[in-house]
């Protein structure tokens, strides 16, 4: 008790934190692919492209080919790259992240391979490792995935 305010503090027994509400099955997207082709990718982005201070996001987008397309920019630059994935099933979709956390994510991750999954471009992905299982939330950032579509397309009809 102090002035104009009560403090109080509750125990409870058991589970501190029961996260499990967090989580859902209901997903619209699940990839597999390899931890560390994954974390050598994105890490491209965070030692090249994105820095901790400027926060400009990454995108992915995962086609229903098994493509992992990649996309940032920052002043100096516009870069878009591709990877193979494991397994797709379900939706093709673009979301944006900040690069840093998928990269503290993969280097934890303690599996050879992971399972990503998510339910839409606004809600958050799901890696999921042999005993972790990370929640990333995504940057809501329409100019940055419609600038990924307009530069991919370029780089289609320039080829």
């Amino acid at each position: 008790t102090g002035n104009n305010f009560v403090y109080i503090q509750r125990k409870a027994d058991g589970k501190f934190f029961n996260i499990n509400h967090f989580f859902t099955n209901d997903f619209k997207l699940s990839f597999e692919v390899v931890t560390k082709e994954m974390l050598n990718h994105i890490k491209y982005y965070t030692d090249n492209v994105v820095s901790k201070t400027d926060k400009t996001p990454i995108i992915l987008k995962i086609t229903k080919d098994n493509t992992l397309i990649t996309y940032a920019r920052n002043q100096r630059l516009e870069i878009a790259d591709s990877m193979k994935i494991n397994y797709h099933s379900g939706d093709e979709l673009a979301i944006a992240f900040n690069p840093y956390f998928l990269v503290d994510a993969l280097k934890v991750a303690d599996s050879e391979t992971i399972l990503i999954s998510g339910t839409s471009r606004k809600a958050p992905i799901y890696i999921n490792a042999n005993k972790y299982l990370f929640l990333i939330l995504p940057v809501n950032n329409d100019s940055e995935i419609e600038a990924m579509k307009n530069y991919i397309t370029k780089l289609l009809v320039a080829w």
